[in-house]
């Protein structure tokens, strides 16, 4: 079952290409991650992993797409 990290407030495209990148170049021990979407009309950024995150990684990914 899939995990959805959602990033509210994120009025401005985002460059999704560029966050799959900077995981797989992060710390992260899990970078599994599925895929994200950014809803433009709700301004919500979305990044689903196959499963929950740990405090760490959770960190590290909040930085990358803060």
């Amino acid at each position: 079952m899939s995990v959805i990290y959602e990033y509210p407030n994120k009025p401005q495209a985002q460059d999704l290409d560029a966050i799959h990148a900077a995981v797989a170049a992060s710390a992260m021990v899990d970078k599994a991650i599925e895929f994200c979407r950014w809803d433009e009309d709700a301004a919500i950024l979305q990044v689903v992993w196959a499963d929950a995150l740990d405090a760490a990684d959770k960190t590290i990914l909040d930085g990358i797409v803060g």
